[in-house]
């Protein structure tokens, strides 16, 4: 999967693609945040799910079935303690296991409008 490095010189701006080490047949190829986190892992938040890159290259992927509240992360953030938090388009807030794997449910807590966040609605069709 390849994303796209901006650079800008002055006036000038140009555009180049960055092989992040994703395979093309995960599930999306739309990128909508990224976090390297304290051991170097690249953490990537698509609209299919989430996945981290180790620095060996080594892929893992995460979606409902490792508990995921909702696949379509926006935002990615870790804390001091090292817990990685991460924000969806719908199913709220959860913060990840301490280690998360692919082969069990990777999700420590999640928060909802029940915890104060703030109530999402589903887009209406039409």
């Amino acid at each position: 999967m390849d994303s796209i490095a901006l650079e800008a010189a002055g006036n000038e701006v140009r555009f180049s693609p960055v092989d992040l080490g994703i395979p093309d047949h995960f599930e999306s190829r739309f990128i909508d945040c990224l976090l390297e986190d304290r051991v170097g892992a690249l953490w990537v938040g698509s609209r299919g799910g989430l996945y981290r890159r180790w620095p060996d290259g080594r892929i893992e992927t995460y979606a409902k079935d490792n508990g995921l509240p909702d696949t379509l992360i926006q935002s990615l953030l870790e804390d001091r303690e090292g817990r990685i938090w991460v924000g969806t388009a719908l199913g709220g807030l959860f913060r990840l296991v301490p280690d998360p794997s692919p082969n069990r449910n990777v999700v420590a807590r999640v928060y909802t409008d029940e915890d104060g966040l703030p109530r999402r609605q589903r887009p209406r069709p039409g």
